[in-house]
């Protein structure tokens, strides 16, 4: 980790990803774990960019997952994912399932924000918030 950052080189998400489950696994063999879940992205570059997204939950376990949710209301979102996710989803497909999850969360769980949720997305062009 600190030779990658002092070369430059940049690891694959596969390879970060394991990096991180072993610290956490490492800590829990300490005694000195910390509760945590994550969910994290990146572009794995070989053979062709494809995207990956992550789970690592608190016991440092590790799966590569379609989609995600955790904490206190990932059950509803995640009814919501299961029901209408799919992989060819466009931008504008993906912000309304966004918005159908926030507003699933604000019928069955507590929710009082007034606001619509900031959505933004990042790709290769960047960060962009969408509308």
């Amino acid at each position: 980790q600190i030779a990658a950052a002092n070369n430059q080189i940049q690891n694959h998400t596969v390879s970060t990803e394991n990096l991180r489950r072993d610290h956490h696994d490492h800590s829990l063999k300490r005694n000195a774990a910390f509760v945590t879940s994550s969910i994290d992205s990146g572009v794995h570059k070989v053979p062709f960019l494809e995207p990956r997204l992550y789970w690592l939950d608190e016991y440092g376990s590790m799966q590569q997952i379609e989609y995600g949710s955790h904490g206190h209301g990932s059950n509803f979102v995640l009814s919501v994912l299961d029901r209408n996710y799919r992989r060819d989803l466009s931008k504008e497909e993906a912000a309304d399932l966004i918005r159908d999850c926030f507003e699933q969360l604000r019928i069955r769980y507590v929710i009082n924000s007034p606001q619509p949720p900031c959505i933004k997305c990042v790709d290769a062009n960047g960060c962009s918030t969408m509308r």
